[in-house]
């Protein structure tokens, strides 16, 4: 049935919405802009009132012996409406009006509810028999949380303050709080450190939130203090990240300073790598540092949660990574940056738990890492299924003997906890199976299908279930050697209770041809016989195990005693490691004595009747056909076994090159292509480069010359300058020389005309003639002007 369109599903009634996105989604991945336009307030409200609906049946109610179980399918079904809704707001929120629409609805509201639900049942300590319920229950509610997260971070990417501050005020400090928290696992903290720096991003408001007015700095503290158990290089980086955004601009004091990081040893190192920080395009590069210098500065007390080493090379498969420059090994899985092939540079994750092979090659240097499951976005280049595919990081030596000493010890521990988690994980998404599983299944089923003896049964069975563990393991020889030697060791294990009902078989056959001998006679005798030739063909047992044959006319009994030997073997066989491949030691206790061995002594412990020598020597002579027979269906059965075991290793090798010459076609085939796609491209590239090279060169030259042609000039200017600025200087003292002079005399005539003028008013005043005393004056100031 095809979906239907958007606007009628947003139409629809409120239990039909969900079904219907659903099974939209299904067929489409994303909504188009042309169908967001039918989101509409009446839609937004609409939404706002499913997801309000969505409520956990989960009470915290818990009794003696365990959790209350209540309705279960609706808790499932409640959590894929959530998951359903979240996941449409995802996708709608790309689109700023739709965006704005669910804001002013209010849709941050049910989402914080559900956000702290979540929270709530993630945090709890339950008291509950059935592991496996527990756990899945987890994974459901894990599911919605990073769900909700992922939605969220649609929400916020935009740069648009008012929305980043309600989701500020709804969400901040709850991120904060799982960000900082070991018991959410790791993608859940991820998506929290990411979207508390993209709140903080462009938004005072928030940082506000995280450290108030009044400089209270208790989440700053707890957010650091998260650093230490992160357990993740990406989650130390995003919380450093926040801290970094939070106090940028020195708006912190030293002392606070020292009380954020009082939980990490020497921590006035920390805090001057710290405020080392610089931003962009050296803030990846300073954080890198500053991680680095936490986590080698951790002490015992304080394990360090992530390790990081520099990495000269790395290589996916077929593909080299030239990306990758540290590798950060975590808790649960190791982490790098590198560039996926086609496409943009991205964090690649490898879990503990997915690890099949974990080698040190120190003739190499570097770890040699095979998967049990595919690579994301490197299926290309690595096949998990193929054993000649590696990963291979190239350490030097020193690191290495950190990662055996440090490392190893953490991987194996993080590999052999919480058994029920990883089955039921690998049940949810279970991987390819290994070609080692395949190999070792190969020759167990082919074996089990030409063997129809009990005891062969039993061993392929055991080893069917070893090759099935998914155990980690350090493979030193390649796979054909393990197969041939496994066998090996099945071809040289005796077909023990064939030769048994054999034994049987002749005994019978005895007691018709002595059916008319006296049984008091014969029967001490015979009984000593078949004891010693049933001991010459089992293999060595316990006290507690000893099988005998007591009375050999009996058929019940005979039957009985067969039962006790498969049995016997049962138990023997199950005794077989399960952790490593089978050894020759762990069927030493199955293998027979050699026949010849069994002939001399039955002959030197052979019974003579006193009362019947006839009967005796008929007996010996019984038992002595019996012994030939044991012998020579020993051969048979022993070639018999050598020729399939031969088979199998033949049709095992004959499988594992066509698997290697097809891998070796497909490479081929493939490196092919991309010479031919990219051939002309890389000559026209390097055709344009060389003329590129040629036109610079020759723009250079002509650059040199016209720099050198106006250092000429600019010489020739620097002198001429120097020339004037000399002749205007003696100009200038030449015209001063001349001023003095003028003055000077100018001066002289104005004291003569003074003394004229006092001597001429003395004579007035004398006469008492002041008629022409007037004009005298004027005439004065006229000359002294």
């Amino acid at each position: 049935m095809k979906a239907e369109k958007l606007e009628n599903i947003l139409q629809a009634a409120p239990t039909k919405v969900c079904p219907l996105l659903e099974h939209y989604f299904r067929e489409n991945e994303d909504i188009s802009e042309k169908e967001a336009t039918a989101f509409n307030s009446t839609s937004s409200n609409k939404i706002h009132d499913l997801l309000s609906d969505v409520k956990s049946n989960t009470t915290h109610s818990v009794s003696t012996n365990n959790m209350k179980e209540v309705n279960k399918d609706q808790e499932t079904i409640d959590h894929d409406n959530a998951v359903i809704i979240l996941k449409f707001l995802d996708c709608i929120c790309q689109y700023d009006d739709a965006c704005k629409l669910l804001i002013t609805s209010n849709i941050l509201n049910p989402m914080c509810q559900l956000m702290i639900k979540c929270k709530k049942f993630l945090a709890s300590s339950w008291t509950i028999e059935d592991s496996s319920t527990l756990i899945k229950k987890k994974i459901v509610w894990n599911k919605t949380l990073s769900t909700l997260l992922i939605a969220m971070n649609t929400i916020i990417l935009g740069d648009e303050e008012d929305i980043k501050q309600e989701c500020g005020d709804a969400f901040i400090l709850h991120l904060a709080n799982i960000v900082s928290e070991k018991r959410y696992n790791v993608e859940l903290r991820r998506f929290a450190g990411e979207n508390i720096n993209g709140l903080l991003k462009k938004c005072k408001h928030n940082k506000d939130l995280l450290l108030p007015e009044n400089h209270d700095i208790q989440h700053m503290k707890e957010l650091a203090t998260g650093i230490i158990a992160a357990g993740d290089y990406a989650i130390q980086a995003n919380i450093t990240e926040t801290l970094y955004r939070i106090s940028a601009n020195g708006v912190l004091n030293d002392k606070q300073l020292n009380a954020i990081f009082s939980s990490f040893d020497k921590k006035d190192k920390i805090i001057v790598s710290f405020q080392a920080i610089r931003g962009d395009p050296y803030f990846l590069k300073d954080i890198r540092a500053f991680l680095m210098t936490v986590n080698e500065t951790l002490t015992i007390t304080k394990r360090c949660s992530v390790r990081s080493f520099q990495c000269t090379k790395l290589h996916l498969g077929s593909y080299e990574s030239c990306d990758a420059k540290y590798v950060d090994f975590g808790d649960e899985r190791l982490s790098f940056y590198s560039r996926i092939p086609n496409q943009d540079k991205a964090l690649v994750d490898i879990e503990y738990r997915h690890l099949r092979t974990f080698r040190l090659n120190y003739k190499q240097g570097a770890i040699m890492v095979q998967l049990s499951k595919a690579l994301q976005d490197f299926h290309q280049v690595y096949n998990q299924d193929n054993e000649q595919d590696y990963i291979k990081i190239h350490l030097n030596n020193n690191d290495l003997l950190i990662v055996k000493h440090e490392i190893a010890p953490i991987i194996s521990e993080c590999r052999h906890k919480d058994k029920d988690k990883e089955e039921l994980m690998e049940r949810i998404s279970s991987g390819p199976r290994m070609s080692t599983t395949l190999a070792i299944h190969t020759v167990n089923q082919t074996l089990s299908q030409q063997q129809s003896v009990t005891m062969d049964d039993q061993i392929t069975t055991q080893l069917t279930n070893v090759s099935r563990e998914n155990k980690l393991s350090v493979m030193d020889e390649p796979i054909v050697e393990q197969v041939v030697e496994i066998t090996k060791q099945v071809e040289k294990t005796p077909d023990a209770v064939q030769q048994v009902t054999t034994i049987e078989k002749k005994k019978k056959k005895k007691k018709l041809i002595n059916k008319n001998t006296p049984t008091k006679k014969t029967q001490p005798t015979t009984q000593n016989s078949a004891t010693k030739s049933q001991q010459k063909s089992s293999p060595p047992q316990s006290s507690n195990n000893n099988l005998t044959i007591t009375n050999i006319q009996s058929d019940d009994d005979d039957e009985h005693k067969l039962k006790n030997w498969n049995e016997l073997i049962q138990t023997k066989t199950t005794q077989v490691k399960a952790i490593t491949m089978p050894s020759k030691s762990d069927y030493e206790s199955l293998e027979e004595q050699e026949p010849a061995v069994a002939i001399k002594t039955l002959k030197r412990k052979r019974i003579v009747s006193d009362h019947d020598s006839q009967d005796t020597e008929d007996e010996s002579n019984l038992i002595q056909g019996i012994v030939g027979l044991v012998q020579t269906s020993y051969k048979t059965n022993l070639d018999k076994k050598k020729r399939k075991a031969s088979h199998v290793r033949d049709h095992i090798h004959q499988l594992l090159n066509q698997q290697r010459d097809g891998h070796v076609e497909w490479y081929n085939k493939e490196k092919e292509q991309i010479v031919s796609q990219f051939k002309d491209q890389i000559e026209e590239t390097q055709k344009t480069i060389v003329g590129l090279s040629k036109k610079m060169k020759s723009t250079y030259t002509k650059f040199q010359n016209e720099i050198s042609s106006h250092a000429q000039n600019h010489a020739i200017l620097s002198e001429n300058l120097d020339k004037l600025k000399e002749a205007t200087k003696n100009a200038v003292a030449v015209l001063d020389k001349k001023y003095k002079q003028r003055i000077e005399s100018d001066e002289s005539e104005i004291k003569k005309e003074l003394v004229v003028l006092d001597q001429i008013i003395k004579d007035m005043d004398k006469k008492g003639n002041h008629s022409n005393l007037a004009d005298k004056i004027k005439r004065a100031f006229d000359l002294l002007q």
